[in-house]
């Protein structure tokens, strides 16, 4: 297991995220959050201590925004394609 953790809600951009994941084909566990109470946890804050989503975990990184979160997985799984090398001409207009 990859140790990706996806905190979201079925309402919001982290749908971006977690379609980017299934196109990855990467595995990753799904958290759904509630608006309000469930985001406001000490636990959730711990995590994102805006208290929104999306939020990806993995192990210690914590990455906040959907373009963020979609940048730092294309560079992860880089052999997938989606994002030019780090030393790639192509990388700046990325």
């Amino acid at each position: 297991m990859s140790g990706l953790t996806l905190y979201t809600n079925a309402m919001s951009r982290g749908n971006t995220v977690d379609l980017f994941l299934k196109i990855l084909d990467v595995p990753y566990q799904r958290v759904e959050l509630d608006y309000g109470a469930d985001m406001h946890t000490p636990e959730y804050l711990a995590i994102n201590p805006m208290g929104k989503v999306p939020a990806l975990t993995d192990g210690d990184r914590v990455i906040t925004e959907t373009a963020a979160i979609c940048m730092y997985l294309a560079d992860k799984f880089i052999e997938k394609g989606f994002a030019p090398a780090v030393d790639a001409p192509e990388r700046g207009t990325y």
